[in-house]
């Protein structure tokens, strides 16, 4: 059997709560928000990153922009329903490994 825990007394309170950040925009900041608005059908490269490495993690740095990209893009559609924000993402393992991303905002099309 494994070593029994023994209780330690903190005291009368609770420690304090770590602050988590939750999900975050890391790519679509509200600056680049703001300027893809301002230049509305216009591509932007957001984000680069260069030398990843090998294919495993080029992917992986791949996959972690497309995930945050979906994310800002079910947020941007909650708060601007009239407009849509599009992304690409581009990688290659050439030249030591890169990955970007790259959106732009266009007025929603009526269906």
């Amino acid at each position: 059997m494994s070593k029994s825990f023994t209780p330690i007394k903190i005291g009368k309170e609770f420690p304090p709560k770590k602050e988590s950040k939750g999900k975050t925009s890391k790519y679509f900041t509200n600056e680049i928000i703001s300027l893809l608005m301002k230049n509305k059908g216009e591509v932007f490269l957001v984000a680069k990153k260069t030398n990843i490495g090998n294919s495993t993690q080029v992917m992986s740095m791949g996959n972690s922009m497309r995930n945050s990209a979906k994310y800002s893009v079910v947020r941007f559609d909650k708060k601007y329903p009239n407009l849509q924000l599009s992304f690409a993402v581009r990688q290659s393992v050439d030249d030591g490994g890169y990955a970007e991303l790259y959106a732009k905002i266009t007025e929603r099309k009526e269906e």
